[in-house]
């Protein structure tokens, strides 16, 4: 199962401040992706995209039940 949010829209950019616990605070186009595997396991991706439409991974983290 996945859970994603935004829709990687280029250029919807806002500021972003990162608090105490925050995993990762960037301001670019993208989405964040949640990869819930069979066997419970939780995956967090964050997701950037470049105005040509290509896409990267910038960060992802197994999380913690």
């Amino acid at each position: 199962t996945q859970v994603v949010s935004g829709g990687g829209y280029y250029g919807h950019v806002d500021p972003v401040t990162a608090v105490p616990g925050t995993r990762v605070a960037i301001s670019a186009s993208g989405f964040v992706l949640v990869d819930i595997a069979t066997d419970g396991r939780v995956r967090l991706a964050v997701i950037t995209v470049a105005a040509d439409g290509s896409s990267t991974e910038v960060y992802s983290a197994w999380l913690e039940p």
